[in-house]
């Protein structure tokens, strides 16, 4: 059960973890910014075409073999691209013009609570209680972001003098 606590393993997928996440966040704010002036298409497709040409030429670089599967795996492989990327992706995207770039951030944070739950009932995965934990403290935080937001106070303004002019 806290085997996956316990154990912190290869400290690799960590940094590349914590790596995503700050990618995600200058993607999730460079979204924010864009999308306010630029159609949904206009921005979808020259970022997916940078993240396609991207991971060529990461998979050419690194010589990562991508022939001599099964036709199930490819065909899952082209279900991974469609669902989560076209249609999961661009819906984020469609947000981001009036969401703000917190509220669609925390709503990503679903998304492996989501894949759970499919794996579970698709899958016939058992969720073990530290995941179920996590799940349940995700969804209240979606909840809690969605509904109260997070608010921000605005800035102090230093106190200006007012100048009266003066009657003659």
């Amino acid at each position: 059960m806290w085997n996956d606590v316990i154990q912190f393993g290869d400290w690799r997928g960590s940094l590349l973890a914590l790596l995503g996440a700050v990618m995600l966040s200058i993607y999730l704010l460079g979204g924010r910014k864009l999308r306010q002036d630029t159609s949904l298409t206009g921005y979808i497709y020259p970022t997916y075409l940078t993240a396609a040409l991207l991971l060529t030429a990461i998979v050419i670089f690194t010589q990562t073999p991508i022939l001599g599967f099964s036709w199930k795996t490819y065909f899952f492989l082209a279900l991974l691209g469609l669902v989560p990327q076209c249609i999961g992706h661009t819906c984020y995207n469609w947000a981001l013009r009036f969401l703000s770039a917190t509220l669609v951030s925390t709503i990503i944070l679903g998304e492996p609570v989501l894949a759970t739950l499919l794996a579970w009932w698709i899958l016939s995965e058992t969720i073990g209680p530290v995941v179920l934990l996590g799940a349940c403290l995700v969804g209240i935080g979606i909840f809690a972001v969605s509904r109260w937001g997070i608010v921000t106070p605005p800035p102090k303004m230093a106190p200006t003098a007012s100048v009266e002019k003066g009657t003659k």
